[in-house]
């Protein structure tokens, strides 16, 4: 089926937010990128600024998230937004809030600034916008909404596998740092090898096919226990100048915001001076997968620990005074056999998450194609 289209210029008129004072409480709701994350946001300002209400769309008009787009706000906008106003009859928000969310990817190709990124407004104009009758226009952003919400339940539903991990050893091991359960108490140091990673410089030079070099993004994907595989390897040179690890390994990234994050390794690959590596675990005192959801547990407490700077940084040496609980290596298997149980568990429905992903994608495609609703 084929609709007119119109210019999104045609259509909206775009103006800019502004800073604002933000308070606890205040006259109104003040909106800034961070709500477009969160719709549970809630900080107030008392000036009077750009007023948005639910029928107006709001987009990221500055820096990493520009481009992204909301709908369904009241309040007044920052500095980093801009209120899209629909200044025609018959058009529905929440639809054209569809169709410009199926254009994000171009949008953010077409962002200009080399350091901040901006939105190309004459771009953003020049999007072709197509029109169904306001009923249909209705229909689809009532399937997409709800195709949406079950893609929501779904990631949501996943988030709940980690929370009840660190739930389930919260009950059988207690605080970890309050020891309330006097479990036997020894230094990392004393149980462990750390190192810290090393990183071959510049690394444009030693990127080749021969050893897995293992970054973040490695493992944010897929288990919350192993790293399998790896994106980018490095030439044997470039492993001759890191800090080459074997399977059973864990690894755990001590600086920057993805300080805490963990994983135990599966392969043999190289680590670079993010990460420090604990070997040699001697798994009649402790196992890998407590001592994994250890440190996933006291995340907050460690970026707290790190030495002040630019970024929070904890070295090998604070890593081996650092004392940890020990309850009986039968304790830690057991609860080693739950997280495992919750990671099947998990998959099976990361599983229904992707359907529900593949689903979206595809009724997105078929909604502005005209073969959803006639």
């Amino acid at each position: 089926m084929s609709w007119k289209k119109r210019s999104l210029g045609d259509l909206i008129k775009i103006s800019k937010g502004r800073k604002h004072e933000p308070l606890v409480k205040g006259q109104y709701r003040y909106i800034n990128i961070e709500d477009l994350h969160n719709p549970n946001n809630s900080v107030f300002a008392n000036e009077a600024g750009n007023f948005v209400t639910e029928s107006d769309l709001i987009i990221a008009w500055d820096g990493a998230n520009a481009g992204k787009v909301g709908v369904g706000y009241q309040g007044v906008i920052g500095s980093t937004l801009a209120k899209l106003s629909i200044i025609k009859k018959d058009i529905d928000p929440r639809f054209l809030f569809w169709v410009i969310e199926s254009f994000n990817t171009l949008i953010k190709s077409q962002r200009t600034g080399a350091t901040i990124p901006h939105i190309n407004g004459a771009a953003l104009k020049d999007l072709q916008i197509p029109l169904p009758p306001l009923p249909i226009q209705k229909r689809i952003a009532e399937i997409l909404d709800a195709a949406d919400a079950l893609k929501r339940k779904d990631q949501e539903l996943l988030k709940k596998y980690d929370e009840l991990a660190q739930a389930i050893f919260i009950d059988m091991f207690g605080d970890p740092l309050k020891n309330e359960k006097g479990w036997e108490v020894k230094k990392l140091g004393e149980i462990i090898t750390i190192r810290r990673g090393a990183s071959p410089r510049p690394i444009d030079k030693f990127i080749g096919k021969d050893v897995p070099w293992i970054k973040i993004g490695d493992g944010t994907k897929g288990s919350n226990i192993y790293i399998e595989n790896t994106k980018v390897k490095i030439t044997q040179a470039g492993s001759e100048k890191s800090v080459l690890l074997q399977p059973g390994s864990l690894i755990f990234a001590n600086c920057g915001v993805s300080l805490g994050f963990a994983r135990i390794l599966k392969i043999s690959g190289c680590i670079h001076d993010g990460w420090l590596s604990m070997e040699n675990i001697d798994e009649n005192q402790l196992n890998k997968v407590f001592l994994l959801k250890y440190i996933n547990l006291l995340t907050d407490y460690f970026r707290k620990t790190a030495p002040e700077g630019t970024q929070p940084n904890l070295n090998s040496g604070i890593m081996k005074e650092h004392s940890i609980i020990l309850p009986p290596i039968k304790l830690q298997n057991k609860f080693s056999d739950l997280v495992f149980a919750l990671e099947f568990a998990k998959e099976k429905n990361n599983i229904l998450s992707q359907k529900s992903d593949d689903l979206f994608n595809s009724l997105i495609q078929k909604a502005f194609k005209g073969e959803l609703v006639t």
